[in-house]
């Protein structure tokens, strides 16, 4: 156990045990959700002329993999219902090798095979042979991205293998999950790793393939690399606060803002309610004022995959993660594949968790787009046992930064939802950080900008869905709601409840015409508290090394009311810090020292090569073994 105090108390959940997560417990949580599942889909069937049978949603009407999980969840009711997804299988018009198709057709091969018909079984199995060759393509290795894509294919081919009795094709697939499991030999966590949407979708299929393989090694390294999945979720879930707590690999909108995610669906399939954000609360029917990245239909269809597989948690480490005392830390490594212009690497994973909230972040995470490369969650009051979802989420909030450049004036253009939704959940940027404990630093480097630009700003980003802030200062001023402009940068300060937020904005380069360098914006579903490299009338366009010296970044400081006493004193404390910042020959410097803390980071803007971070003086090494509470392997062993 790392940098753990044990002089508080820890999750309110002490009564859980081990039962919640065996088989028949398990089996019990399924058959009630695949009932509600089936409830809810039944009005939606449509019987065409031509003899398909599907059961359409808005975004995709004809959606393959979704039909698949509602069949399954149609298998296990009465005969009619039976009889219903047989008819959704037998429908399915594949058209492409897709990797989710494909695993729940083994599946469904493998464990429904009692219950499916002729007509249905062809269907799959032909699927299934026509697309072997691609699901074992170079594509489809543990690369060091999208792990759930590798995850699905082994264990489609390792399923197929048993099943059509080909041990050529057993053998590729145990060779290929060698893959996986040498990464697990190396690093604390997979590269995909801590996502609340695919890390889910990595552990259904990893627990399907340890759960209905027969060849002993496959189950072993299934096994494994469940469990070792399992232990990034159950060290990043706050077991006060009742969610995952960042950084994440990648995310959507919803995963950001801690909405209904397929790792709660999956933590709720396998533990039961160790959280009040499980699916059965949040989905039949969804909570006034919650939301998710697709239409809720489509929620409830992953519910169907997530909630079928057996699941095998480390129970020894589910009872220590969900009775963990505060404050406590982890420290641990990833390494992932180049994407987005940004090259390979290696990255630390540092996540603080104190009584009243979680700081995670990547040292340096280098996948736009998706990445959330620092997260915190805190708990603004405290949660009510017998409150609804929306006051439970009203108590809690998420914030995480993100990196945007537009074509457009940031101020002069319409700022709709779907404006508002693309600046808080893609990131055009990358991110170098070092943490300690609730300090943090943070730099920026664009990286994915539009031809021309007018914008160019680092925001963090504070979800309002549930709640606001109950007060904001620039320095010594305090700003009206959560909305002002300021024309030079400065500490800003927020009391939400009992939490103590500090945020000092670091910008290492200003284009020459720059309008606003901070603003407060209540943009009514969100508040954004943006730092400004760009801000004007006059585009410009930009070379990528011209574009990548527009740094950006802050320090994050969060204190308590336990901490400080009060808010004032929190500022005060805050205020006498000093920050330094520095581009010369292609690198940026920058060094964060208060009282006790000194946090330093050297990076490359050209080459987005990470030359030093170090916390009070000592080098933090993304290559650390992983340092927490009892590790998985040690409880396999």
């Amino acid at each position: 156990m790392s940098h753990t105090k044990n002089n508080a108390s820890g999750s309110d959940d002490a009564s859980w045990q081990p039962e919640q997560a065996a088989a028949a417990a398990q089996a019990e949580r399924r058959s009630r959700l695949f009932a509600l599942i089936r409830d809810d889909a039944r009005a939606g069937v449509e019987r065409h002329e031509d003899g398909t049978v599907i059961i359409p949603y808005v975004e995709h009407p004809e959606d393959k993999r979704t039909h698949l999980w509602y069949a399954r969840a149609f298998l296990h009711g009465d005969d009619a219902d039976r009889e219903l997804g047989n008819e959704l299988i037998a429908s399915v018009e594949f058209d492409h090798a897709c990797h989710f198709c494909g695993a729940a057709s083994a599946v469904l091969l493998v464990e429904e095979s009692e219950r499916l018909t002729d007509a249905a079984r062809r269907h799959l199995e032909a699927f299934v042979q026509a697309n072997l060759a691609e699901w074992m393509t170079l594509d489809y290795r543990f690369h060091g991205a999208n792990d759930n894509a590798p995850a699905g294919c082994v264990t489609t081919l390792a399923l197929a293998g048993e099943y059509f009795d080909n041990p050529d094709l057993v053998t590729f697939a145990r060779e290929r999950l060698g893959d996986l499991d040498r990464l697990l030999n190396l690093r604390g966590y997979i590269s995909e790793c801590v996502s609340p949407t695919y890390s889910g979708i990595t552990l259904m299929y990893l627990a399907e393939l340890a759960e209905y393989a027969n060849d002993e090694d496959i189950r072993r390294m299934a096994l494994r690399a469940e469990q070792r999945v399992w232990q990034e979720l159950l060290l990043h879930f706050h077991p006060r606060l009742k969610q995952l707590v960042g950084p994440f690999s990648r995310a959507y909108e919803d995963d950001n803002a801690n909405q209904c995610t397929i790792v709660m669906m999956a933590i709720y399939a396998a533990l039961g309610k160790v959280s009040p954000f499980n699916p059965e609360a949040m989905l039949f029917p969804p909570p006034e004022g919650t939301f998710a990245h697709g239409p809720w239909d489509y929620q409830r269809r992953s519910l169907a995959a997530a909630v079928a597989p057996v699941y095998h948690p480390p129970v020894d480490l589910v009872a220590e993660c969900l009775n963990r005392q505060f404050p406590s830390a982890v420290e641990s490594s990833c390494e992932f594949i180049g994407m987005g212009g940004a090259p390979s690497g290696q990255s630390s994973v540092s996540l603080y968790l104190d009584k009243s909230y979680g700081l995670g972040t990547f040292g340096s995470r280098l996948w736009p787009g998706q990445g959330t490369p620092l997260q915190l969650l805190y708990q603004r009051r405290e949660l009510e046992p017998e409150g609804g979802i929306v006051d439970q989420l009203a108590a809690i909030r998420s914030i995480y930064p993100r990196l945007y450049m537009s074509e457009q004036f940031d101020s002069m253009y319409k700022r709709d939802a779907a404006t508002i939704s693309k600046e808080v959940a893609h990131e055009q940027g990358v991110a170098f950080t070092v943490q300690h404990q609730g300090t943090s630093l943070l730099g920026y480097v664009p990286v994915m900008a539009p031809d021309e630009v007018r914008t160019i700003r680092a925001s963090l980003v504070f979800p309002f869905h549930h709640s606001r802030p109950d007060e904001v200062r620039f320095g010594d001023r305090s700003v009206a709601g959560f909305s002002a402009a300021f024309p030079d940068h400065d500490w800003c300060f927020v009391r939400d409840g009992d939490v103590f937020l500090a945020v000092l904005p670091l910008v290492a380069k200003e284009e020459e015409r720059l309008l606003c360098r901070t603003r407060f914006s209540d943009c009514g579903t969100y508040g954004l508290l943006s730092f400004f490299n760009q801000c004007g009338f006059a585009p410009h366009t930009y070379n990528r090394d011209e574009l990548r010296s527009f740094g950006n970044g802050f320090v994050l400081e969060v204190g308590t009311l336990d901490d400080y006493g009060s808010f004032e004193a929190f500022v005060e404390a805050i205020s006498s810090a000093v920050a330094d910042d520095e581009q010369y020959a292609n690198e940026r410097r920058m060094r964060y020292r208060r009282s006790e803390v000194e946090l330093e980071l050297t990076y490359d803007i050209t080459q987005l090569n990470l030359r030093r971070a170090a916390v009070n003086g000592h080098l933090v090494n993304p290559a650390a073994p992983l340092k927490a509470i009892p590790a998985v392997d040690t409880l396999l062993a």
